[in-house]
């Protein structure tokens, strides 16, 4: 494709291929932990598994190195629609949203423990 520019256009074009973030796979264990998790917490319709997505993200670094599973709490105000995303320099986050990342991540997590205990 780069060499069919050259001579589309009559220019000289070279390709470099930057590495990227790598893929980030979820922990199916983690992942059913934090859906049982988000059920027991906000009830059965809050939980929901997205269908997978090409976007970049560090976070699959750290689970080269541990099983994780990435959660998103949805934090935009419906009644105020969804206005910017959330890497804008104009996302509005609704903080409502923090109190629930803090139970639901307070709640997984004893859960976690607990379920290692009894092990």
């Amino acid at each position: 494709m780069v060499k069919s520019l050259d001579l589309a256009f009559g220019v000289s074009t070279t390709l470099e291929n930057v590495e990227g973030y790598p893929a980030h796979i979820n922990d199916s264990d983690k992942v059913d932990h934090m859906k049982a998790c988000v059920e027991q917490v906000l009830g059965s319709d809050a939980a929901h598994i997205s269908r997978p997505r090409m976007g970049a993200e560090d976070f699959s670094y750290f689970c080269q190195k541990w099983p994780g599973a990435m959660v998103g709490l949805g934090c935009h105000d419906p009644a105020r629609g969804f206005q910017f995303a959330l890497h804008s320099p104009h996302f509005d986050m609704d903080e409502r949203v923090l109190d629930v990342g803090v139970q639901l991540m307070g709640h997984a997590l004893i859960q976690y423990i607990d379920k290692a205990a009894a092990a």
